[in-house]
């Protein structure tokens, strides 16, 4: 039914259910009641806000060129993705969230049989880290991959030949839900975190996160990132 609709309605619809969805959350673990009134007001709001990162300014589509972790500006957040495909058949999803000072706010990995070329596994990475955001409630951060054929389809750079036009508009309609504020890409040096997220042992089709912490092995890489970015020249 969904197929026979507009964009537009598709995108309000996807709208009001995540609205709908957070106030839900809320009652069940905060008690919090929600008016309903603004519900359909404040995901019109949310779609015209939106837009206006439709199209990224210079600096936000320019590709990363340091090979360390970089922290966001002040108030923003940043989500790096990575994915790992292992010789069994099963391919990991990693993905963390820092906030300005490094911290993680959520961080997650998932295990999969998929089949596909490399930067059709780093898009399904990047949307299973979107999603995971948005039932989190995380919005308006950058996405960073170290697929530059992914970025580059992404940004209408070209890249196409390598990637999966059905999961590029996929991840480009989930970054206008989640308000995202740029997509850019970190050679592997800078996505070590999201890389060793992807690499996690679990059993297929299974799911792990963590909420402001990391397992233990993976702290180090985080505490590094942290050091070498605070001696960026």
């Amino acid at each position: 039914m969904l197929a026979t609709k507009s964009v537009e309605y598709v995108e309000m619809m996807s709208l009001l259910a995540w609205k709908i969805w957070l106030a839900r959350n809320k009652w069940c673990m905060e008690k919090k009641r929600f008016d309903t009134s603004k519900v359909l007001e404040e995901a019109q709001m949310m779609r015209t806000e939106m837009y206006k990162n439709t199209n990224p300014s210079r600096s936000e589509r320019r590709t990363t060129n340091s090979t360390k972790w970089v922290p966001p500006p002040s108030g923003t957040l940043k989500l790096n993705s990575d994915v790992a495909i292992f010789n069994d058949g099963t391919v990991g999803f990693g993905f963390a969230i820092r906030d300005s000072t490094g911290d993680v706010l959520l961080a997650g990995t998932r295990r999969e049989q998929k089949e596909g070329n490399i930067t059709t596994m780093e898009g399904l990475a990047v949307l299973f880290a979107i999603r995971s955001a948005l039932e989190a409630g995380f919005v308006e951060f950058q996405i960073e991959s170290d697929s530059k054929c992914l970025i580059d389809s992404i940004q209408g750079k070209g890249g196409a030949e390598c990637s999966n036009e059905v999961i590029v508009g996929d991840v480009i309609h989930l970054a206008k839900v989640a308000n995202c504020k740029g997509f850019f890409h970190v050679h592997r040096e800078g996505n070590k975190l999201a890389h060793m997220l992807a690499h996690f042992p679990l059993d297929i089709d299974a799911s792990l996160f963590w909420f402001e912490e990391l397992p233990y092995s993976m702290e180090e890489v985080r505490k590094n990132d942290l050091y070498l970015s605070s001696n960026l020249n």
